[in-house]
């Protein structure tokens, strides 16, 4: 039977990981060992000049997975690591933009979904982008790996709506990038082994370019490594450069490099509330996915080793830039940010998975890393994909003013920011869609006063958290009387107008020739939208659309099976937990 161990035995898995490793002439360094960088100055990490800047975004990367990674460890112990950094939108998506945006909730980006029109980049401004900003401020500016989802096919579509069309072999390179090797498309993730993929390659100014596609051969993460360090050779001191790498690691389908496919063979996760006993204090949809989950456990297990062993891939990114940058002079003058777009539910509460509102999907890691830099543990309360951008613009001096996160630069230097927030407003609009705050409250010696967590589904469901009595989420205690002020306290933290969202109907639609058919659909919420229209798609012939009330209805005259989007708008200017727009996709099959 394999040993069940959890991430607080993994520091003695890693040791013998280590060990078995030492006679394997593929075998990397030890992080202590004195071929790992390390310049011994005594530098202030915010100096006041504009720092290089090096961006490692990896993807769906608990936060607690942290110490599978050696060298990250390292710099971790050196620089500033935040143990509460959570996404506001845990989701791969709409994280990397709400990042490339400059730091603005997904509701503001216009990106709030994986797929489909609700992942449409056409509502992106891609003019706007850091990578424009930094180098409009005299950065060069370098992206390598994911940019947005289906991001090649979306961007031609883009272009063509804009009465541009990409020539044969030509890419779509968004504004802002001195050097741009973008993986694009989502199969490449899921449906190829991580070996043959296909990227765009080129540079841009402040408008859009184009580029190339290529395809490439080797493991993606072997070849995102050599295009930053590429990127890398071409910087020197005469001007400042930013990085950034958005990595496919540790996503699905996980395919580790050759030698580290036998890392964490005996890694079996049964940590936090694992296939937590009872359930009944959930949400309906923990309930109506306990099947599902059942079935997936024993795969689960081995991708999650899958999983740990990707991220060594990224811990080689992070050792091989370090090393080239210390050899041409550039670490000094560098800092670093690791974190994650999200992390991921590995079994806790019956659940897989991401875009939850439980600990496991919203906590990532995050850590800031320069030479010489003093060491800190931060325990306050931190938005990754909001704050981390908000830092980037504050080391280039780029205004401030057009991001809704705040700048590390403080914790960084040592201190704590007086008013620093103690509540963050969460939001997904995945099946199920939510809106949650959570509240942390520390105090000026570091400990934790207050923790909780509310949620409140599209649906009506509800959960609250004690967080500094109930760390694994258990017992949720929206209905107990005893919390009835906290749960008012904290559910009038979120927003108050919220939607347009489109809940249902889901899946497969049917009709049959001749017969009348009405699709009315759930939508949510109070402000009622101005207008309904099928964004993409054409409806079965003899069906017609209310584009003031969403309401199909009609009677189908052929038969087939139709594909089409149903969109929800309003003219209210987005903000967190109020999209100004929604789209749900519909296949619908008409039978004679």
């Amino acid at each position: 039977m394999r040993e069940s161990i959890t991430f607080n035995r993994l520091a003695l898995l890693l040791l013998l990981v280590t060990v078995a490793s030492c006679s394997d002439p593929r075998s990397e360094p030890s992080p202590n060992s004195t071929s790992s960088p390390r310049a011994q100055t005594e530098l202030n990490a915010w100096s006041g000049s504009r720092l290089n800047i090096v961006f490692i975004l990896t993807d769906d990367q608990r936060w607690d997975s942290l110490e599978s990674m050696p060298y990250l460890a390292q710099l971790a112990s050196e620089g500033i690591r935040f143990d509460n950094a959570m996404v506001t939108t845990p989701s791969c998506n709409p994280v990397r933009a709400s990042v490339l945006s400059g730091g603005l909730y997904a509701a503001q980006t216009g990106i709030i979904g994986n797929t489909g029109g609700n992942a449409d980049i056409a509502r992106f401004r891609h003019e706007a982008s850091i990578g424009v900003t930094l180098q409009e401020l005299g950065y060069a500016t370098g992206f390598v790996g994911k940019y947005m989802n289906n991001f090649r096919a979306a961007s031609a579509r883009m272009l063509e709506g804009r009465g541009n069309r990409l020539k044969q072999g030509e890419a779509y390179i968004p504004p802002g990038w001195t050097f741009f090797a973008g993986t694009t498309t989502r199969e490449n993730l899921i449906e190829t082994p991580w070996h043959r993929f296909e990227l765009s390659r080129g540079s841009s100014k402040a408008t859009w370019d184009a580029g190339t596609v290529e395809w490439a051969d080797g493991h993606i993460e072997e070849r995102q490594r050599e295009w930053a360090l590429d990127f890398l050779s071409t910087q020197s001191a005469r001007e400042p450069f930013f990085l950034m790498v958005s990595t496919h690691a540790p996503h699905e389908p996980a395919i580790p490099e050759a030698q580290d496919a036998k890392l964490f063979s005996d890694f079996v996760y049964r940590g936090r509330a694992y296939a937590e006993a009872d359930i009944d204090d959930k949400p309906a949809w923990i309930e109506d996915s306990a099947d599902k989950w059942e079935s997936q456990r024993e795969d689960r297990d081995e991708f999650h080793r899958n999983q740990l062993r990707t991220l060594r891939s990224v811990d080689r990114l992070l050792r091989e830039v370090t090393q080239q940058l210390e050899e041409t002079g550039l670490l000094n003058d560098t800092l670093f940010l690791i974190t994650s777009d999200n992390g991921s539910l590995w079994g806790e509460h019956r659940a897989f998975g991401k875009n939850k509102a439980f600990e496991e999907s919203i906590r990532v890691p995050l850590v800031i890393w320069r030479p010489g830099m003093t060491a800190a543990r931060v325990r306050h309360l931190v938005a990754a994909n909001l704050d981390v951008s908000a830092t980037i613009l504050d080391i280039a001096g780029a205004d401030a003013t057009k991001t809704s996160g705040a700048s590390l630069g403080p914790f960084v230097d040592g201190g704590t920011p007086r008013h620093w927030r103690s509540e963050l407003v969460l939001e997904s609009y995945a099946d199920p869609a939510w809106l949650a705050v959570r509240r942390l409250v520390v105090g000026d010696k570091g400990e934790v006063i207050d923790s909780h967590k509310y949620v409140e589904y599209y649906n009506g469901d509800r959960e609250l958290y004690d967080l500094s009595d109930d760390r694994l989420e258990e017992e949720s205690r929206h209905e107990d009387l005893a919390m009835i002020d906290t749960r008012d306290a904290l559910a009038a933290s979120l927003p108050i107008a919220r939607g347009p969202v489109i809940l249902g109907p889901r899946g497969l639609l049917k009709g049959n020739v001749g017969t009348a058919l009405a699709l009315v659909p759930e939508f949510c919420c109070d402000d009622r939208p101005l207008a309904w229209d099928i964004s993409r798609g054409t409806l079965p012939p003899g069906l017609v659309l209310d584009g003031a009330t969403g309401r199909i209805g009609g009677v189908p005259t052929e038969a087939g099976r139709y594909r089409f989007a149903l969109r929800v708008r309003t003219d209210r200017v987005a903000v967190p937990g109020r999209p100004g727009f929604f789209v749900r996709d519909y296949v619908m099959s008409v039978a004679r």
